[in-house]
């Protein structure tokens, strides 16, 4: 009885899960669908609701394994009622095979439509570019791409200049202060000197994003200060 009381409890606390975490997931989705470009993310250190575009592309995807390791669990307890679902869902379609297969040539159409790009498909993606581009043209404190190009080269390498250009992000802020002194050729005596007369106290595994937020910058000011040129 006990045992059966302990499996009901786990059984509503997974649906619980379930519905909360597809809610999250969703909404970080949206969110993300409509979230500046990277590069003008990591510039302007742009956040929603508090956090930035990192962190709900973290919480998005936390909360999209929490919600499939649920559902997997949530399989489990309900496994012979899933059973007799998709057997009983089976013998239907042998009778539904008109419907059946008008349902699969449209999931056929729509995954090659999302793959060739082709309208009105692109249209769902167009939308998400007004959206992400709209940041930009909003903001008064957008850089100039030769700007944000001329930054990146000189503190993140060649390469991370090839990406600001082409609108991807460096992934430069997810880094730790170790890695950054390490990769640029910085001093950690002057990088640590540098962040104690902005009033930071910093260690070597504490992330430049971090660091950026506790001194008010963005991730590419941040690495001007570490490099002693602000």
């Amino acid at each position: 009885m006990k045992k059966n009381k302990k499996i009901f409890h786990l059984r509503g606390c997974t649906t619980f899960i379930l519905i909360i975490s597809f809610i999250v997931d969703s909404l970080s989705g949206i969110i993300l669908y409509i979230a500046p470009q990277n590069r003008f993310a990591d510039w302007t250190m742009w956040t929603l609701w508090g956090l930035t575009k990192d962190q709900w592309v973290e919480v998005h995807t936390i909360f999209g394994f929490v919600f499939l390791l649920v559902a997997a669990i949530h399989l489990y307890y309900n496994w012979k009622i899933f059973v007799h679902y998709v057997w009983s869902s089976a013998r239907k379609a042998v009778n539904l095979k008109r419907e059946l297969t008008a349902a699969s040539v449209l999931c056929l159409v729509l995954f090659l439509g999302s793959v060739w790009n082709v309208p009105p498909f692109n249209t769902v993606m167009d939308i998400g570019k007004y959206f992400r581009d709209k940041w930009e043209q909003e903001s008064s404190t957008t850089p100039s791409s030769s700007t944000q190009s001329e930054a990146f080269k000189d503190l993140a390498g060649n390469a991370a200049s090839d990406q600001a250009e082409n609108g991807h992000g460096s992934g430069m802020g997810r880094k730790t202060l170790e890695e950054v002194v390490e990769e640029q050729g910085l001093s950690w005596e002057d990088v640590i000197s540098r962040l104690e007369s902005q009033g930071i106290e910093a260690k070597p595994d504490d992330r430049l994003r971090s660091v950026a937020a506790r001194l008010g910058k963005s991730p590419t000011e941040t690495l001007r200060i570490l490099a002693g040129e602000q």
